[in-house]
């Protein structure tokens, strides 16, 4: 039961979401009280959700010249229980009543956050379902800090120009200048800020030749905002805030920008002000010149709302402009369709051909729209037909979700590209010999990579070398002939060098094997745990993992690999790989089953940096 939510619900939202979100998110009555407060123009509604007479989840929604969702929570006893879903879609309904023909997740005039925090990503699955996606171009906003404690100035104050708090009296010539140069939200903030009796010092004032020509506005613990909506609950305190800020296009290129980011800097140290955030902004860069990290990152996610027919206004539009088409049934295909039904057919063929079962998995911009599924998981007796959720072993594509992991590790500032494999696994050190390795396919044989001989320092090879396969590692090594897990990876770690580190790119098993051993290392879990946090989970991929029959020895729903002379049976449900099976059927090289459905899911995450950052993805992809 869904009822409106009141005042009287304030400490049940409190109880709820501090329960639902992380640590680092918590919200007080401070903080909830104020953003509950209509901004001038605004509609604002929320509804609270009762399950046997207790609260267990929240919606605020709210509108002006766009709708935003403001919060959404359900307490954890009460999640996967259709909750969610039943207060997003009251709050769209809602907004759609209202004329929105647009909704933000977040970033309302008294926001909550500013996007959906990457610290709850998990939750991104959930709003892609309600066909919330992230604009191309700008997916991410940030939250910046730093202690302002040993803040130092890097400007001297221009002759010409000064930056001092703002006087008792002087609020129209700020509003003067935010309505001439910087017109909307920031205009419209401050106007507010002054109506609500805010106090003048807290907006900083740039004069050049006399006249106002920036601003930087301030919050403090004491100030008319709470400090708290930047959840600066991790920094030292005193807390503060700066920004927004800005200078007038007429003094722009002098240098004017960096003097009044440092001035107003060195005024909240003056203050007592420690933790300091610099919130909502793209422009890492420019902030990281005067020492300010990513704190906090947010994914921003919008919707647009349907029209009284059902159709998106994108979709009328994209409609209009098929007008005057022939009627014949190609054209009343919507050309994604007829693409996958062109690639279902050729995938029948394909299938009846090189193998027993197979599945089809087709997205498009963002969405699922087809999936099927083909022959027999046992091809003898035509039993057990495939469908959409049998399982594959997924032999090396386990190396994704492997390199997936380890740059979320990256991401949070654990370890970096070019560290060397040593600082993680220091039993991977010293100078080893170039040889050849055993030969895979014929077991009496060896692969002799280069002529050169001498030896190679592993102790210079870098994660990046692993993950461009450039390590001089063999490609591959016996380790399935090891006596148990350990002795398997002491091998490994031992190993000898095929080549000279950078000098050819070789694919290499060995390699990906040490990077799973890291991920362990680095994260204290097991590697499949660790993967499971840090990329299935938040992805929502539930069928995707290592050994599928450790909680139920069912098999029914596992495609067969082969029948293994080694191990003396048909392979289902059982890692293929011979090596990852001695290493108890979880490697960084291989053991993951899934399905095309989630592989396909766990590509698009790419597409839309869903649990990796752009610059991430562009560095993972760029030529090396």
């Amino acid at each position: 039961m869904l009822i409106p939510f009141t005042p009287a619900h304030h400490a049940a939202a409190l109880r709820i979401w501090n329960a639902a979100a992380p640590a680092d998110f918590p919200l007080n009555e401070r903080l909830l009280a104020y953003n509950l407060i209509p901004s001038s123009g605004e509609s604002l509604a929320g509804r609270l959700a009762i399950e046997n007479g207790e609260a267990v989840g929240f919606v605020l929604a709210s509108i002006a010249n766009i709708g935003w969702i403001n919060a959404l929570a359900v307490h954890p006893s009460a999640q996967r229980q259709g909750w969610g879903s039943e207060l997003i879609q009251w709050a769209e309904g809602w907004l759609r009543e209202k004329g929105c023909k647009r909704i933000r997740i977040g970033g309302s005039l008294r926001p909550f956050a500013p996007g959906l925090p990457y610290a709850v990503r998990e939750n991104l699955p959930f709003f892609e379902k309600h066909g919330y996606t992230s604009p191309a171009e700008q997916p991410y906003e940030y939250d910046l800090a730093r202690d302002l404690g040993d803040y130092q100035a890097l400007y001297a104050q221009p002759s010409h120009a000064e930056l001092a708090p703002m006087q008792a009296g002087e609020e129209p010539l700020l509003l003067e200048f935010l309505t001439r140069e910087y017109p909307g939200r920031w205009e419209f903030e401050a106007r507010e800020f002054i109506q609500n009796g805010g106090r003048a010092a807290d907006f900083l004032l740039l004069r050049v030749d006399d006249a106002v020509h920036g601003f930087c506005r301030l919050t403090l613990e004491d100030s008319e905002r709470p400090v708290e909506r930047f959840y600066p609950q991790r920094l030292p305190r005193p807390w503060g805030q700066l920004g927004p800020l800005g200078i007038s296009k007429a003094v722009r290129g002098q240098g004017l920008g960096g003097y009044l980011i440092d001035a107003a800097a060195v005024h909240l140290q003056t203050l007592g002000v420690r933790g300091c955030v610099i919130d909502w902004t793209s422009l890492t860069d420019l902030y990281e010149k005067f020492g300010f990290k990513i704190y906090n990152q947010y994914l921003s996610l919008f919707k647009e709302m349907q029209n009284e027919e059902g159709r998106s206004q994108n979709e009328k539009g994209r409609m209009k402009k098929a007008e005057g088409r022939s009627q014949n049934e190609e054209a009343s295909i919507p050309h994604s369709s007829r693409e996958a039904h062109i690639l279902h057919s050729s995938f029948r063929i394909l299938h009846s051909t090189l193998t027993p079962a197979a599945q089809l998995a087709i997205r498009h911009r963002g969405k699922l729209i087809h999936e099927s599924a083909f022959g027999f998981l046992d091809p003898e007796t035509r039993q057990r037909p495939t469908t959409s959720d049998s399982l594959f072993d997924m032999a090396s594509v386990t190396k994704l979700y492997a390199t997936a992991a380890f740059m979320t590790l990256v991401e949070a500032g654990r370890v970096t590209l070019d560290t060397p494999v040593r600082e993680i696994l220091p039993e991977f050190d010293g100078l080893r010999p170039i040889q050849p390795y055993e030969n895979p396919l014929e077991w009496d044989k060896t692969v002799q990579v280069t002529d050169q001989l001498g030896l190679v320092d592993a102790g210079k090879v870098t994660f990046r070398n692993l993950l461009i396969h450039n390590s001089g590692l063999p490609a591959w090594r016996p380790f399935k002939d090891q006596a148990d897990v350990e002795s398997a990876y002491r091998m490994a770690l031992g190993t000898f060098f095929s080549y000279p580190t950078g000098g050819r790119i070789l694919y290499s098993d060995v390699g990906l094997i040490l990077l799973g051993l890291a991920i362990s290392r680095l994260t204290g879990s097991p590697l499949d745990e660790a993967i499971h946090q840090r990329v299935t989970r938040p992805l929502g991929l539930e069928s995707t993992r290592y050994l599928p029959t450790s909680q139920s020895h069912e098999t029914a729903h596992i495609a067969p690999t082969e029948f293994c002379h080694w191990r003396g049976r048909r392979m289902v449900g059982e890692v293929h790989d011979e090596n990852a099976w001695r290493l108890g059927g979880v490697s960084g090289h291989a053991g993951m089953f899934s399905n095309a459905r989630e592989v396909a899911a766990f590509g698009q995450s790419f597409l839309n940096a869903s649990i990796l950052r752009r610059e991430t993805i562009a560095e993972m992809t760029r030529p090396q």
